[in-house]
């Protein structure tokens, strides 16, 4: 944890220090699902409309991760303060049983990928939309505790090792995501292969940094006293409202855009509603 930071004799230079990270942090996050978008569209029309569709469910789900990570950064950022040291401990504990949980939730929703991607509207590219989002719906946990542990670590005071961790992320993806899809020749499901195993480099890390130690914030289940699941939920509810909007807009512009530029005599486009 960061102690005895002096905010007084130079509060420009520790405003700086605090924020830059988190700046970068929420920067590459904004950008990271849309190396998948530039690699796909370099395949057809087709390909781009089905992922285009697809990332926003995986926003979602990334979303979960972020959501309760903040919710369990707020309590975690309270009890250091009061010096509530086995509080703090309980805290991540919930926020862990949370993520596990919706992350199963996420995995037996994969059986009905299909509904959703029909109620949504995108029936014209559903199979190339679930050759993308499969993949991701079996290995949640990759994308939900890479953003949870990212935001427990900055209650800690400590942004940096998230932020450079994300980038890393996104550079391993944006080199993966070529050889993948066209190298290998896995196409649309190549880009969710690539996306899986970048964030699983930062989710293993995390995990590896907490439990071997290097976190003054153990992970261990005899602190765990059941109880704060919902006051996390309360603090998280906002951000995944947030997310959820932006998903939902998403979702409208580009089967707007799909209709508007679509070819009447082509089968391909119809029924997307």
């Amino acid at each position: 944890m960061v102690k005895n930071v002096d905010f007084n004799s130079d509060p420009k230079k520790v405003f700086w220090q605090f924020t830059t990270p988190l700046l970068l942090l929420t920067l590459f996050e904004a950008g990271y699902s849309f190396i998948d978008v530039f690699w796909v569209s370099q395949m057809n029309a087709e390909s781009f409309f089905a992922i285009g569709v697809a990332v926003p469910l995986v926003t979602l789900i990334i979303s979960f991760g972020k959501s309760i990570g903040i919710g369990t950064n707020s309590i975690m950022s309270r009890e250091i303060g009061d010096e509530d040291f086995t509080d703090t401990y309980n805290s991540i504990l919930h926020g862990i049983v949370t993520c596990l949980i919706i992350g199963f939730i996420v995995i037996l929703s994969t059986f009905f990928l299909e509904d959703i991607l029909t109620y949504i509207g995108a029936t014209s590219s559903m199979e190339l939309s679930i050759q993308y989002l499969t993949p991701i719906f079996l290995c949640p946990f990759v994308f939900i505790f890479s953003n949870f542990f990212a935001n427990t670590l900055q209650a800690e005071g400590n942004s940096k090792t998230p932020t450079i961790l994300l980038i890393l992320t996104n550079v391993l993806n944006l080199i993966l995501d070529p050889i993948f899809i066209f190298v290998l020749g896995w196409g649309v499901s190549g880009a969710s292969y690539a996306t899986i195993l970048s964030s699983g480099v930062t989710s293993f890390y995390l995990l590896y940094w907490y439990l071997s130690g290097k976190s003054e914030v153990p992970i261990n289940f005899k602190y765990f006293k059941p109880g704060i699941v919902y006051d996390i939920i309360i603090v998280a509810l906002p951000n995944f409202l947030t997310d959820s909007l932006w998903c939902i807009s998403n979702w409208c512009t580009t089967l707007f855009n799909s209709i508007k530029n679509r070819n009447p005599n082509d089968i391909s486009t119809k029924g997307i509603w």
